[in-house]
């Protein structure tokens, strides 16, 4: 996506220095559709370049199901997490009276 940044930016330059002696307006007229001419052309070359490499990967799906079973794990840990830090720290469930003391 930055490459894409970088050529329209330097696309858009390119093209008004190529415009600017026709004049200022017409140089700014032509630098915004030079910009996107480049981006285009490096987007297409970008695709081309790895038009292989994403038919070959048929195994998407089976890696996003790994992903998500992954993160559902973390979940369930991080849920339980202040339920197994109280009982590290030895904390009981009994709720404290209002002076902080455990009610009897």
């Amino acid at each position: 996506m930055i490459l894409l940044i970088f050529a329209a930016i330097g696309g858009g330059l390119v093209t008004a220095s190529i415009m600017a002696p026709l004049g200022t307006l017409p140089a700014l007229i032509a630098a915004p559709f030079g910009g996107s001419l480049c981006a285009a052309l490096t987007a297409l070359q970008i695709a081309h370049q790895r038009g292989a490499e994403w038919q070959e990967d048929v195994n998407l799906d089976e890696q996003t199901d790994a992903m998500v079973a992954t993160l559902r794990g973390v979940a369930t840990q991080a849920a339980r997490w202040p339920e197994d830090s109280a009982k590290r720290n030895g904390c009981s469930d009994e709720p404290l009276d209002r002076a902080g003391d455990r009610a009897a």
